[in-house]
């Protein structure tokens, strides 16, 4: 409420939940740390990020208002405990992808410029290879890519070129990701370093011009497909989530830019729900339900 916001953990099975203070104006993700599960690092768009132990309330926050760097939003965990993060340099509105070290949060490395652009980055199963949706413009580029990095030599293993800018990748496999198209009409976007995150990232979801754009299914071998259903294209507006039901042959899907979740058996549609702006999905883990992020609500 107001200016404070919060990590709530909940026990789906109980629907039991406790909430932790975080410093941060607008959160957009978060990640566990592999040695430590209690502690977990939430990231702003446009801003800061910070560090949290959920047991001790011990916290360490890189600011961006100190004017040093920016949080464009995502960050994963290597095998070896490496943190890869998503920054975005306000002078030249350019993304990039740094190393971090996971004590300090101190950047001691960045991925090659194949990756620059990237909102989100995400570890393939296996742990040693990244992948990177890159989204131009900050999504308002007609192309963008998906760049796959090997961890240990920081080298590119493959990059494919996609007609459409990427908002968020998920890996569905030891070599094959979903990455979410996104096109769309909006006023440029100009970050700044004496701003909060919640100034900085504009109101797109309600101003801008979204239209169509697929999601592609990406293998490593750089090959791609396009996840689309006849009748349904229109609805593929700023896709934002895509969900895997665990234990089952159903996904999930929600786009943002049309207010809709998009239950598939496979690669068939058996459901289309309506939602004010859907944005996260998460399921429990035996697959009987699902959870959609709705107008800042679960659903």
């Amino acid at each position: 409420s107001g200016s404070q916001r919060i990590l709530r953990h909940l026990d789906w099975n109980t629907y039991q939940f406790t909430d932790h203070p975080i410093p941060l104006s607008l959160p957009h993700s978060l990640v566990q740390d592999k040695k430590n599960r209690g502690v977990v690092l939430v990231f702003e768009t446009f801003g800061s990020f910070a560090k949290i132990n959920i047991a001790t309330g011990e916290t360490l926050k890189i600011d961006h208002r100190e004017g040093k760097e920016m949080s464009y939003g995502h960050a994963t965990v290597t095998e070896a405990g490496d943190l890869l993060c998503t920054n975005v340099d306000p002078a030249t509105s350019r993304g990039h992808v740094v190393v971090r070290s996971p004590k300090t949060l101190k950047v001691v490395a960045q991925l090659p410029p194949e990756c620059d652009g990237s909102h989100q980055v995400a570890m393939m199963p296996g742990g040693r290879v990244a992948v990177c949706g890159v989204a131009t413009d900050f999504g308002r580029g007609e192309k963008g890519a998906v760049t796959f990095v090997d961890t240990e030599t920081r080298q590119v293993t493959r990059r494919v070129e996609l007609p459409s800018s990427i908002s968020h990748v998920i890996p569905i496999g030891p070599d094959e990701v979903m990455a979410l198209g996104l096109r769309m009409i909006a006023a440029p976007i100009n970050p700044a370093y004496s701003q909060s995150s919640e100034k900085n990232t504009p109101d797109a979801a309600r101003t801008a011009e979204f239209q169509t754009a697929p999601i592609f299914r990406v293998r490593s071998d750089g090959t791609s497909s396009e996840f689309l259903s006849a009748g349904l294209n229109d609805l593929f507006k700023f896709n934002f989530a895509y969900l895997k039901v665990p234990h089952s042959n159903y996904s999930v899907t929600s786009h943002l830019g049309s207010h809709r979740v998009i239950v598939w058996d496979g690669g068939r549609p058996v459901k289309v729900f309506s939602h004010q702006y859907p944005t996260n999905l998460i399921a429990s883990a035996d697959g009987s339900e699902f959870m959609v992020i709705s107008d800042g609500k679960a659903r």
